[in-house]
């Protein structure tokens, strides 16, 4: 058994035990939510591989959490098919999203995915009012069963370890390959259209389900969870847990959740915090903690094979 898979799973036995021993409520609130953090911020990164930052990833996640919290109150839909379809027409959208802004790159593809998330938000407050609540939302969102917890610590390790395996995969080195050279990559007969696309609704697939535990365990939601605010909540895990490396996303969710629990009820000062927070990352850790913390190591690693390759010589 390699330590990589040893790693993954005394992580997951720990995490699935705290799921279904937890008891305490604010406790069981703060596990949830780093739970689906964690898998956002995972699933955002996911993206970033083929080079590009979408804004809209917010807006997946709500959409995920209204399409299950309309299924189950409004329609009579049991909690496990509100979950796929809430996933599944999350997908759909971003695929119809994907075609048209991946057509163009960088910047404008920043402000184009900016512009959809605030679409959607405003889709959100305005239409359809008497199903999705308008400005208030909706309110009393059934709680699905009575080991949630640990079905949601559950469900989070096999979507991570779903997009491990992915990013590991063939799959995962060609969008890299993309982002490092988008021509080179079309010289060379591969269609970053269709994998940009593809990237896209994988991520946003498991953004929408996110939504739908997010909807039941919180049994409230509004429009304004899903704004521009959680974006930039996002990109903070992603750019100071460190982007270069899987698990640095789930590091910047632990610390940056822990620390929001202080500086909650600042109001707009918590945004400010999070700006804050990741022009510093960018200024002294360019490549996030983890990437900071792995340097050493990876550079004595690499000193020693050298030595040992000159000692074979010798």
């Amino acid at each position: 058994m390699s330590a990589n898979n040893l790693k993954w799973i005394v992580f997951s036995l720990v995490v699935a035990a705290i799921g279904f021993i937890i008891v305490d409520p604010y406790y069981a609130h703060l596990f949830s939510i780093l739970c689906v953090y964690a898998v956002l911020a995972v699933s955002f990164r996911f993206t970033m591989l083929v080079g590009e930052i979408n804004l809209a990833h917010a807006s997946f996640f709500g959409i995920g959490a209204y399409v299950s919290a309309a299924l189950t109150m409004q329609f009579g839909v049991p909690f496990v098919g509100a979950l796929l379809l809430s996933g599944l027409i999350a997908a759909l959208i971003s695929m119809v999203f994907g075609s048209i802004a991946f057509r163009v790159k960088g910047a404008y593809f920043l402000l184009l995915s900016f512009a959809f998330a605030e679409m959607v938000r405003l889709f959100f407050q305005n239409v359809w009012t008497d199903v999705l609540g308008g400005v208030n939302g909706i309110a009393g969102i059934p709680f699905p069963m009575e080991k949630y917890y640990g079905f949601i610590a559950i469900l989070t390790l096999l979507l991570l370890y779903a997009l491990y395996r992915l990013e590991k995969a063939n799959f995962g080195k060609i969008l890299i390959a993309i982002r490092n050279s988008d021509d080179l990559s079309r010289s060379i007969g591969i269609n970053s259209m269709k994998y940009k696309v593809l990237a896209l609704v994988i991520s946003s697939f498991i953004a929408g389900m996110s939504g739908s535990i997010f909807a039941h365990f919180n049994t409230v939601i509004s429009p304004q969870d899903f704004s521009f605010h959680l974006s930039i909540i996002i990109l903070s895990f992603v750019i100071i847990g460190g982007r270069n490396n899987f698990v640095g996303p789930i590091v910047g969710v632990i610390l940056l959740t822990f620390v929001t629990e202080y500086i909650r009820g600042f109001g707009s000062f918590e945004t400010l915090a999070y700006g804050l927070a990741i022009i510093l990352a960018m200024l002294f850790l360019p490549n996030g903690l983890v990437g900071t913390l792995r340097s050493p190591n990876l550079q004595r690693a690499k000193k020693a094979k050298v030595d040992r390759q000159k000692e074979a010589k010798a």
